[in-house]
């Protein structure tokens, strides 16, 4: 078998061939802008007894941007929809948001949303009278520095040069003025004191300088300087602990104790100098701040100290003009410029100037290091030259996207990092809403597995039913978290359900608030069937108890019986209502019935005390005219036939509705008399006044009768043996049924008719249930007589809106009605809400009432 080749959209496979072997792999590739579902440009399809196996498939893909990318790997080419990058932008350029990072998703038509974009860093300078600059462009990029002059008797107020960051100028462009303020004395700091003291009254560009006390170290600019009325930052002094190395690489001593490589902040050190240096003294050093001090003066033959040549060697005041050589702990004072004016001081050590002079040119040094928005403030020096290195940190809640550090490189400062905001964590669900909304899905990215959002990013809340959200449904990132998210509140409730035949405890209201609860009281005769309680929750009340009548209607009606106690419509639980029996009729089974859930007990029966016709006896009669009915108590007289004898009493007795035993007539030599009558049965032969001995008849029953006992008789020493008996057919009567409402159960066998010993089965008919009195509903025909069983009237059923709405259902059309009550045995068929699905099964949406219980689907 073989694989045709196949053409499908936006794609084609490799080669030239039309044919393929079975289980042969060929591979195919996508078009420009296309990709297979796994996010390749190329894919693998296997020729197979069904055919190419996966289909071959090429679907819209993104390209990689021409940027980079930060949280991708950077083998990856080709980008599926939905998928989110992140970005970032080359030096000295920004993203439209003005940040060095930003996110891009892919769209289902190919685009990336929003495209990637890196926008020039640019700034621009406004002009300003009395005030020029260089150099003059119309826009300035990344990293460009501008120095400012001022005008003919127009001072400098501000920075001699500005430098463009990404978020601006800074320091801020200075302005020039005609006056400019002078300061009064410098700012006192603690821990340091102003070397050279101070004046009143200090110009505009003056310019001081502090020292630290000798166990202190300075942070910050060592020079402060007037700038129309106000003295720059100064510097602080504070004890740094730092600790030294070992006091042996200092020139020319001798230690006099033992030696370590490192030594704490304040510990002493006892050394001296060399032989020949001119001091013998012993001396004490103390680590302080990183630095011995003081340091021993000892002799150095090592070389001297030269001034550089750009400097102006000065009298200090006191001290003589110094050589242009300098030996060890020698001292000079000097100047940069004729017109500088301040004075400065180096000592030699060593061979190297301490500290080290400093005369830059103005090219070469940079204004002062940027404020970097989200970073922590840095101290601000007043010049810094080349190499110069100012450290960042970010605040807590931005993290540091660069180096940490920036240079000065001649006169400028290189890119500083961004301190961006920290993205959040997905926030903690709120229980009584839905899972919040985002409003802008590039906001949202996935990085190192994990689900980040970024500053900015807005999700809104829903509440859910039966509850309302208290404050802000929309929380936003933030410094790293969310705003503050709302709280949940119960919906409150209204107006209470109606339960019929109750009363309601307390008092009712239109509102009430989530947990409270109310009772239900049933009226006298009704029983509480479920919690009588219930309560406000989620803005619904809890299911609602219903009140079953567990009164009694009328008293049962017993044959040859009359109600002696006062008859009522209505019975409540409890009551009872007796009975006696009419005239020759005997009560079983006690004289009353109680009333209890509902139902009567087991009713008592009157007995039919009286009795018939004396029965025919063989060989004799009863003498004179048979009556149709005897009084307990009356008797009869037999008298046998010529020629038979009796045995037994001639007279009978009616006793509790049944004769007293009869006697018996025996025929002399043998011989029997006329065969006994059986009732509803025949014999087959013609009935004579004698019979021999061992004559034999045989009796027969009509149609439908069941004969018991043997169906032939034997005339044996003057008497004939027992006869049969014809048992009565039973008649299932639709009077006798309806009255009972009851009904034959099965339909196929439906006869009205049944022999004496047959089973007949009965069932309530539709909207009746069972009487928990009633005899078994499997009845037997007993010689003509059937105890019928006994259905009593079910409850109707109500539906209830707010159970279908707990239910999530409603009725179909063809069950509905204008009163939403049913029947007991009643079939009422539900459908799903829309959007809802089933969660019952199918059969109980077509729910039947129960008297008054119905079984609700779930959607």
């Amino acid at each position: 078998e073989t694989c045709q080749i196949i053409n499908f959209d936006n794609g084609c496979l490799t080669g030239s061939r039309k044919t393929f072997r079975l289980q042969e792999k060929v591979s195919y590739s996508c078009n420009t802008g296309f990709a297979t579902p796994e996010g390749q440009e190329r894919g693998v399809i296997q020729c197979q007894e069904n055919g190419w196996t996966p289909p071959p498939k090429c679907i819209k893909s993104c390209k990689t941007p021409n940027v980079d990318i930060l949280n991708y790997p950077t083998n990856k080419t080709v980008f599926m929809a939905e998928d989110t990058i992140e970005y970032a932008c080359l030096e000295g350029h920004q993203t439209a948001n003005k940040t060095p990072t930003g996110t891009s998703r892919c769209g289902i038509n190919g685009e990336w949303i929003p495209t990637p974009q890196c926008l020039a860093i640019e700034c621009t300078i406004p002009m300003l009278p009395n005030r020029d600059f260089s150099p003059k462009k119309d826009k300035y990029r990344n990293g460009d520095v501008v120095k400012f002059t001022c005008a003919n008797k127009y001072m400098r107020v501000g920075p001699a040069s500005t430098q463009c960051y990404y978020f601006g100028w800074y320091p801020s462009p200075p302005v020039c003025k005609a006056n400019a303020r002078g300061c009064g004395p410098p700012p006192e700091i603690t821990n340091g004191i102003i070397a050279g003291g101070s004046v009143e009254q200090y110009w505009h560009g003056d310019k001081k300088q502090y020292d630290c006390n000798i166990e202190f170290k300075l942070f910050g600019s060592k020079e402060i300087e007037c700038v129309d009325g106000q003295w720059s930052s100064p510097p602080s002094c504070i004890e740094d602990k730092m600790p030294c190395g070992s006091p042996s690489s200092i020139p020319n001593i001798v230690l006099h104790q033992e030696d370590q490589t490192q030594f704490s902040h304040g510990d002493e050190f006892i050394c001296g100098c060399k032989q020949g240096s001119g001091n013998s003294k012993e001396m004490k050093i103390k680590c302080l701040n990183g630095e011995w001090k003081p340091l021993p003066l000892c002799a150095d033959p090592s070389p001297q100290c030269v001034p550089p040549m750009d400097v102006e060697l000065v009298d200090n005041g006191h001290l003589p003009k110094a050589e242009k050589e300098t030996g060890f702990y020698g001292v000079i004072h000097y100047k940069c410029t004729s017109a500088d004016k301040s004075i400065k001081q180096a000592t030699c050590v060593s061979g190297k100037w301490s500290p080290e002079i400093e005369c830059t040119t103005e090219e070469s040094t940079c204004p002062p290091p940027p404020q970097v928005p989200g970073a922590e403030q840095i101290t601000v020096g007043r010049n810094y030259k080349h190499g110069s290195k100012i450290a960042f940190s970010c605040l807590k809640s931005f993290q540091l996207i660069g180096a940490n550090e920036t240079t000065c490189i001649e006169g400028k400062w290189q890119s500083p990092p961004h301190c961006v905001e920290r993205p959040c964590l997905p926030p903690q669900p709120i229980e009584c809403a839905d899972v919040p909304r985002l409003e802008n899905q590039n906001l949202k990215i996935k990085k190192e597995g994990k689900t980040i959002y970024l500053a900015g990013a807005k999700l809104k809340y829903v509440s859910r039913s039966g509850y309302m959200l208290d404050g802000p449904l929309e929380i936003i990132c933030s410094m790293g978290n969310w705003t503050s998210a709302p709280t949940c509140l119960e919906m409150p409730c209204g107006s209470i359900p109606k339960v019929a035949n109750a009363q309601v405890e307390g008092r009712n209201k239109e509102m009430y608030e989530p947990g409270e609860t109310i009772r239900y009281q049933c009226d006298a005769g009704f029983l509480t069937v479920g919690p009588p309680e219930i309560i406000c929750r989620e803005g619904n009340w809890t299911a609602p108890p219903f009140c079953e009548d567990v009164s009694c209607g009328d008293a049962p009606e017993i044959p040859n019986a009359y109600i002696t106690s006062t008859q009522q419509e209505r019975y409540l639980p409890g009551a009872r209502v007796q009975y006696e029996c009419e005239s020759n009729f005997q009560m079983m089974g006690g004289n009353y019935v109680a009333c209890t859930n509902g139902e009567w007990s087991q009713a008592p029966t009157c007995r039919d005390v009286t009795c018939g016709p004396p029965p025919e006896i063989a060989g004799g009669k009863v003498q004179g005219v048979k009556k149709s009915r005897y009084l307990p108590g009356e008797s009869a007289r037999y008298q046998c036939w010529q020629g038979f004898e009796m045995t037994g009493a001639s007279t009978v007795a009616c006793q509790n509705g049944t004769w007293t035993e009869l006697p018996k007539c025996k025929g002399k030599g043998g011989k029997c008399g006329p065969p006994p009558v059986i009732e509803n049965g025949d014999l087959l032969s013609f009935r004579m006044q004698e019979y021999p001995q061992g004559a034999t008849l045989e009796y027969k029953c009509p149609s439908l009768y069941v004969l018991e006992g043997s169906q032939y008789i034997t005339c044996t020493d003057g008497q004939w043996t027992s006869p049969p008996v014809c048992l009565v057919a039973c008649t299932a009567s639709e009077e006798d049924m309806g009255r009972n409402n009851i009904e034959l159960k099965w339909v196929a066998g439906r006869k009205l008719y049944s022999r004496s010993g047959d089973v007949i089965e009965f069932q309530c008919k539709r909207g009746y249930l069972k009487d928990p009195a009633s005899s078994p509903f499997r009845a037997q025909c007993m010689e003509g007589t059937l105890e019928y069983p006994r259905c009593k009237p079910g409850r109707n059923c109500t539906v209830h809106q707010s159970a279908m709405e707990r239910h999530n259902i409603q009725l179909r059309s063809s069950s509905r009605s204008s009163t939403s009550i049913y029947r007991s045995g009643d079939y009422i068929s539900f459908e799903c809400k829309w959007w809802y699905r089933p969660a019952s099964y199918s059969e109980k949406f077509r729910a039947e009432c129960l008297d008054g219980v119905i079984n609700y689907p779930t959607c």
